[in-house]
């Protein structure tokens, strides 16, 4: 809840995901939205979000990290 956007970009073909940087209580946390490119926009023009998300093991060039698999999500005003 009320998590700082630090980032927000979008990824993949077409831009149709997007992949999002915040800060809650001094950690940082790096999340992909699958399906939700179109929203990127929206969210730059925010502070900050309350955010559903499932936690999952990215795999990445034989990096392994948490991240947020964005579920849904509201801009705070």
């Amino acid at each position: 809840k009320q998590a700082a956007i630090d980032q927000v970009k979008t990824v993949g073909q077409d831009n149709k995901h997007m992949t999002v940087s915040v800060t809650k209580d001094g950690n940082h946390v790096r999340g992909v939205g699958f399906n939700l490119g179109e929203y990127t926009d929206l969210i730059r023009n925010h502070r900050s979000l309350n955010i559903v998300f499932q936690l999952e093991k990215n795999e990445w060039k034989g990096r392994k990290t948490l991240q947020m698999k964005i579920v849904d999500f509201m801009p705070e005003e």
